[in-house]
């Protein structure tokens, strides 16, 4: 039995040479020759190789679309981090920060929220410490030099200013307690800001028993009224 490969008609032949009888006399056996196309046989693996090269070709393109999909989902919330922490290094705490999702990023994000607040609260305070009065909410001595200083610079509106103060208060403090003269400095306050919030820019307490007045456009004369006005009104007790 002999096997071996021949060439026809551009095609691939795969051949046997298959002996059928044997006799003694070699001009007269018989042998028969079998073909079988090799192209043909190799076509179904070959369909199926060209199948599973465009299967891996259809998974790779899956594959980078899911890529770039993902990336862009946690690229687009990490940008916007980003720029929530450029504005907080800013000092833009305004602006919350919202939480894009419930995964990771989104627990990143509500840390950055907290954090956030937690600083605008701390800000706050300490702005609230570092302009205001604590005991009466008014403006401090701080906030009112600055004011003033602004208002100078920015305008030449004539203005006039009203300095007013408790006689004997230190006497208050001495024989009926620093309570009760935590509680005069208040009602104090609040008489001012009632009776004057139409009359003046700017009321502040600037020391223990010191009030300042900014009047915007007032000269001697409304200056004047105005103080005979807070006279007149502190005859009557204080509540």
């Amino acid at each position: 039995v002999r096997t071996f490969q021949i060439p026809l008609d551009d095609e691939l032949f795969q051949a046997r040479l298959q002996p059928l009888a044997h006799g003694g006399d070699t001009d007269k056996a018989v042998a028969v020759l079998l073909l079988r196309s090799v192209d043909e046989a190799l076509a179904p693996y070959r369909r199926l190789q060209w199948m599973l090269l465009g299967l891996s070709g259809v998974g790779v393109l899956l594959f980078a679309i899911g890529a770039v999909l993902t990336a862009r989902r946690i690229s687009g919330p990490v940008k916007a981090l980003a720029s929530a922490a450029h504005r907080l290094g800013q000092g833009d705490y305004a602006q919350p920060v919202e939480r894009p999702s419930r995964d990771e990023i989104g627990d990143l994000a509500e840390a950055f929220e907290a954090m956030r607040q937690g600083i605008r609260a701390r800000e706050e305070e300490v702005n609230r410490l570092a302009f205001w009065d604590p005991l009466t909410d008014l403006p401090n001595r701080e906030q009112f030099h600055q004011a003033l200083a602004r208002r100078m610079a920015e305008s030449e509106v004539r203005f006039s200013l009203l300095m007013l103060n408790l006689d004997r208060f230190k006497h208050v403090n001495d024989v009926l307690g620093r309570p009760f003269g935590d509680r005069l400095l208040r009602a104090v306050a609040d008489r001012l800001r009632h009776l004057l919030k139409d009359e003046v820019s700017l009321i502040a307490r600037v020391g223990g028993d010191e009030f300042l007045l900014m009047i915007d456009g007032a000269g001697a004369t409304r200056a004047e009224a105005i103080c005979k006005r807070i006279q007149r009104d502190f005859e009557r007790a204080l509540s």
